[in-house]
């Protein structure tokens, strides 16, 4: 969606029509303790940011087709025909994911803010937009051991210290490129939460290393997040803070983590999108910061399927079922390798078949007949690894 285009900006939410205001503010708002609250009140800030976007995205759509009643009540702005509109609106400017992520926001703000409503007939337009995208697949070559990640993420430390005795600002932005990508192997946090990262706060030094610590009301799945970083890192996180940092910092203040090259705060779009960059360079594909959850729980699959199901608690999954989809793809692999084993098996087996080719001198036969002679190893060996596969 082009920035130029003006459906590609939400309507604040100062420009909201009152009615909207009103309604979005009595669904967001806390009650007392034990007392009643609204109706959205569990959404966390990040969420409500999204959820604002696209409300005011589908105000923007309703403005641009001459539909937006400022004196309607606010429920009946979502009618059939203008989702439908909407729909189309932002197909000719988005992905067909982000279609389907927008409209999908549109039914969750409704089904919070107006639940008198029936809005199964939107659930229904959502369904069939999900439906529409079909299975999302990751390419193998996407993916890489997350032990190759982090080895990277070393050299790329280690390469930004020797490339000079005289120390540039390059060095400590090619150092900070390093460590993000060691880190994030090692932590795997969203990208919102690592871009989040500050010193003394949620990265606190302690005797042995460091603990990283982010409140649950920060997290995606409302789960605490505590975890020690120790071990061969902590020697170069120590330099980053002691060294790069404040060289990136040029004689201003921050305790945030990662900083860019003028001295400012890196968001959390730009670490995402520095992550991708950089490892390209270093091991030859990019790769997103989400990615690196499914190279960590693809490598565990992979290497240690027995432990599969702990993919639950090192991505902080709210529900077994995405460590299950690992594990399965794990069992498909073994049994992939299983059969690859028994047909090598096979085919060294049949290596020592001796074929002795003899001429019956019967006078009812007058073809060669093919004697095949066979060890009963073999065959208990075929019979075995069958029954593995």
């Amino acid at each position: 969606m082009r920035h130029s285009d003006p459906i590609s900006i939400p309507l604040p939410f100062d420009e909201w029509p009152a009615a909207d205001r009103q309604a979005w503010q009595i669904a967001v708002t806390s009650g007392p303790l034990f007392g009643p609250e609204g109706t959205a009140a569990h959404w966390a800030p990040a969420t409500q940011n999204s959820y604002r976007g696209s409300w005011g995205r589908f105000l923007r759509c309703l403005i641009a087709d001459g539909e937006l009643d400022r004196h309607a009540p606010f429920a009946s702005r979502a009618r059939p025909d203008r989702v439908v509109a909407y729909v189309g609106c932002l197909e000719a400017r988005v992905a067909p994911i982000s279609v389907w992520s927008y409209v999908s926001d549109l039914h969750n703000i409704l089904y919070r803010l107006a639940p008198e409503h029936d809005w199964l007939w939107l659930r229904n337009i959502v369904n069939r937009l999900h439906l529409a995208l079909g299975p999302r697949h990751i390419a193998p070559g996407r993916l890489r051991p997350i032990d190759e990640l982090y080895r990277a993420g070393l050299k790329a430390m280690d390469r930004a210290e020797a490339e000079g005795s005289h120390p540039r600002l390059r060095d400590s932005v090619h150092y900070r490129d390093g460590l993000m990508i060691a880190l994030l192997a090692v932590t795997l946090l969203r990208v919102k939460n690592f871009a989040s990262l500050d010193l003394g706060c949620r990265l606190i030094r302690q005797s042995d290393g460091y603990l990283l610590s982010i409140p649950a009301a920060e997290v995606k799945n409302r789960q605490d997040i505590e975890q020690a970083v120790i071990g061969r890192l902590t020697p170069y996180l120590d330099r980053y803070v002691a060294h790069h940092h404040p060289r990136l910092l040029q004689g201003g203040e921050s305790s945030h983590l990662w900083i860019n090259q003028y001295g400012g705060v890196m968001k959390p779009h730009a670490v995402g999108a520095r992550i991708t960059k950089v490892t390209r360079g270093l091991v030859g594909v990019p790769i997103s910061a989400h990615l690196f959850r499914h190279c960590a729980a693809t490598t565990i699959a992979m290497d240690d399927p027995e432990h599969a199901m702990i993919i639950r608690s090192l991505l902080s999954h709210a529900r077994i079922e995405t460590a299950e989809r690992y594990y399965n793809r794990a069992s498909i692999a073994e049994a992939g390798r299983r059969h690859a084993a028994t047909i090598a098996e096979l085919r060294e087996s049949l290596k020592t078949i001796d074929l002795e080719e003899e001429f019956d001198t019967c006078a009812l036969l007058s073809t060669p007949a093919i004697r095949v002679r066979t060890s009963a190893r073999p065959r208990s060996r075929i019979r075995s690894a069958s029954a593995t596969v």
